[in-house]
């Protein structure tokens, strides 16, 4: 496992609170959403992946790029982190991060001050020492949420994927061949240390975005054994 995803909670040390911009869906938006991408079920503590960047054209709208934990039953819950582009979060992708807050209700930011490019480690963990997740981003935990608040500590599913609210946004690369990949996909099989594992099953489709009639695709596989997947706007 890159070192990047590793964080230590026996120091917690979180880092852009100060600059952070809410950033709420509509239920109306967020009900409408595609998402393109695998969903693995595995337990874990936590989640975490090697996501490229992009700059996509998505007007009023936005796109994201996802590595989740979540849990589907008996309500679905999830805590989530990667990048997002919107103008209000500016004019480049930044930092987003994304979780369950209870009642169907979710919190979400982006994070100003993160203004990724290239490849980057993304990750959110869970720590029993402090009851805490963790949203990481290059070995930082650039926020933490208590578990009474996301309301779980071990999930069963990890999802990797690209997600848009608008179907004349872009999402993920331009074309194929200039797809955004979400690589070397990892999972926290203990709550008790940083130990990371990476996935190796290509699980089961996860979006709403027919292919049929979705302006987006994405593609999966395993290199050595260990998971990616990636997407475009077609």
């Amino acid at each position: 496992m890159l070192s990047t995803q590793r964080s230590r909670y026996n120091n917690i040390r979180v880092v852009g609170i100060v600059l952070a911009i809410m950033f709420a869906v509509s239920p109306a938006l967020a009900s409408a959403a595609d998402w393109r991408g695998r969903a693995i079920a595995q337990t874990n503590y936590g989640s975490g992946a090697t996501i490229g960047t992009t700059n996509p054209n998505v007007g009023a709208s936005a796109s994201y790029e996802f590595i989740m934990s979540r849990v589907n039953a008996p309500e679905n819950k999830f805590i989530q982190t990667g990048w997002i582009k919107h103008v209000s979060c500016g004019s480049n992708p930044r930092v987003f991060v994304e979780n369950y807050t209870g009642s169907g209700g979710y919190s979400n930011q982006c994070l100003m001050q993160y203004a990724p490019s290239g490849d980057n480690a993304y990750y959110q963990e869970y720590d029993a020492y402090t009851g805490y997740w963790c949203h990481g981003y290059n070995g930082m935990c650039v926020q933490s949420k208590s578990s009474s608040v996301i309301g779980f500590t071990t999930s069963s599913m990890v999802a990797a994927y690209g997600e848009t609210h608008d179907r004349v946004a872009q999402m993920g690369g331009v074309s194929q061949a200039l797809a955004i990949w979400i690589s070397n996909v990892s999972y926290k099989p203990t709550a008790i240390a940083s130990q990371w594992n990476y996935i190796k099953s290509t699980g089961s489709e996860y979006g709403t975005c027919t292919p049929v009639v979705c302006p987006y695709d994405y593609g999966y596989g395993t290199a050595a054994t260990v998971f990616f997947t990636f997407n475009w706007t077609k």
